[in-house]
């Protein structure tokens, strides 16, 4: 006999990806506390009908709904606890703001690093021999360690190659005389090709001695080559700009160099530029130029540095340019700097090596993304934020209600402490104009886009009046840079988003 619950609201939940507003998630609370009800009444056997299990259930029906009371539980309780956080960015007195940070370790792609002793390489074995010039001095860099792998996939893989290789891994970044040094980038795409990664699965599964060459040039192309180039959609193609002008970083990364394109994905760039304006070293220092057409981006994931090799092809159009003349199909930057754009392609990898989904930039068009992520538990445009910094995220919402309450003055201080504090130690900022009618829809009256995501760039603490840079940059049709206050912020509906921000407690 079925043991299926009729209540529309627990499907309902499970599918829905809409905006939550308070409204809303008190509904689904409520249905979900019936659903709950309603299948622990038929747990003891209470009742019977046809839409309801009769007191003759067996004992796999018995079973199948415990599951399924324990699986409304939990969905349940996540539900209020989000509530919970969401009503607690409006205080009665204190706990003004909702921190959240990426933290489901599960959802991290296992990184295999090789810990403990070095020890000496065994002279006797073949392969050794051969490379063993790529390590005399202790070290090993982007394009030796290349070089070896590259070498050991010469005519298939052996039982000494793979030993090799193994003791090679093993000895990077090691303690004792035997350590050979290596950069964390470097240490992790080895670790990725000879160890092992469960994202190799895109490209024939792991290494072992008996891996054909052609494996493992595919393993090499992915994580030293970055061929694996996300899918584009019909209106562009993957051009080479290696070597055919502009540079990597121009005169140092800043937010103007961000210039939003076809993408929806303004919860990535208005974070890139407000780190590029507060901290333009942490730009430089998240992307190595391989000086071979690749580069090593590092993002975050639950503290851990995470890195993916890209190369220099980026999306252009097929005919035609944006409002600046940009041929670029996603975002391009209007100084003639590639960084944003490298970041951008970047980021779209690291997210399928994460959720070993599809590798697509239309992946990237999350923005309005404000439900709960099943997994991460975090939303979308919280989790692009915090894969750029290693620190965790604070909203503070500014409306209509937090201005009537009774500690706004106190609230509006501390909230401009806060951005303060963030950029003057080169933390992001970001700023969600929440309301102004469908995505992409500038506001009547001011600069503000619905549903858009813009880098904090400045603050005054004398006016209470915030500077923002919107993603679009060049390619808009309004002004790019623009200052507010805080009050009339808050009549419009927002929220900031500081990282390493804190919670008013009094």
């Amino acid at each position: 006999m079925s043991t299926a619950i009729n209540n529309s609201s627990v499907s309902y939940w499970s599918s829905y990806t809409g905006a939550y507003d308070f409204t809303k998630l008190t509904q689904l609370a409520s249905s979900l506390a019936l659903a709950r009800s309603s299948a622990s009444a038929n747990s003891s056997s209470s009742y019977s009908s046809s839409s309801q299990v009769s007191a003759s259930a067996s004992s796999s029906d018995t079973s199948a709904l415990q599951s399924l009371l324990v699986d409304i539980d939990g969905k349940l309780t996540e539900l209020i606890n989000f509530q919970k956080a969401q009503s607690a960015s409006l205080p009665d007195a204190g706990g003004y703001g909702v921190t959240t940070s990426q933290r489901d370790a599960s959802y991290v792609a296992p990184q295999n690093v090789a810990t403990g002793a070095s020890a000496q390489l065994d002279a006797s074995n073949s392969f050794i021999q051969q490379v063993s010039h790529y390590v005399s001095g202790n070290t090993l860099s982007f394009s030796d360690a290349k070089a070896i792998l590259t070498e050991a996939g010469t005519g298939d893989m052996t039982a000494d190659k793979m030993t090799a290789l193994q003791a090679i891994a093993q000895n990077l970044n090691a303690s004792g005389s035997y350590a050979i040094t290596a950069s964390d980038y470097v240490k992790q795409m080895f670790d990725n090709v000879v160890l092992g990664n469960t994202r190799n699965d895109k490209v024939g599964g792991n290494l072992t001695a008996s891996s054909t060459q052609a494996q493992m040039s595919a393993l090499v192309d992915k994580w030293f080559g970055g061929t694996d180039n996300p899918n584009i959609d019909a209106n562009s193609h993957y051009q080479d700009f290696y070597g055919l002008g502009g540079s990597l970083f121009g005169s140092g990364p800043q937010a103007s160099d961000i210039n939003q394109g076809r993408l929806a994905d303004s919860s990535l760039l208005a974070s890139m530029a407000s780190l590029a304006a507060a901290n333009p070293g942490a730009i430089q220092d998240m992307i190595t130029d391989n000086h071979d057409g690749t580069y090593g981006v590092r993002f975050y994931l639950n503290g851990e540095k995470q890195y993916v090799t890209v190369d220099s092809k980026l999306a252009v159009m097929n005919d035609g340019t944006r409002n600046d003349k940009s041929i670029y199909e996603y975002n391009g930057g209007s100084n003639g700097t590639l960084w944003s754009q490298i970041a951008e392609k970047a980021y779209a990898e690291f997210m399928s090596e994460v959720n070993g989904g599809s590798n697509d930039m239309a992946n990237l068009s999350t923005d309005g993304d404000w439900y709960l992520s099943a997994g991460l538990k975090v939303t979308a445009a919280d989790f692009a934020q915090t894969a750029l910094q290693n620190a965790s995220t604070t909203h503070y919402s500014l409306n209509s209600d937090s201005a009537a309450n009774g500690h706004y003055a106190a609230m509006k201080t501390f909230l401009g402490n806060q951005i303060s504090t963030a950029l003057s130690s080169g933390q992001i900022v970001t700023m969600d104009a929440i309301a102004g009618g469908r995505t992409g829809q500038v506001f009547e009256d001011n600069n503000l886009v619905g549903n858009h995501r813009f880098a904090v760039v400045g603050y005054n603490s004398n006016t209470q009046t915030v500077t923002l840079d919107n993603p679009w940059n060049a390619n808009g049709t309004i002004t790019p840079r623009f200052t507010m206050s805080l009050d009339d912020l808050a009549a419009q509906n927002v929220r900031f988003n500081v990282n390493g921000g804190a919670v008013m407690t009094a």
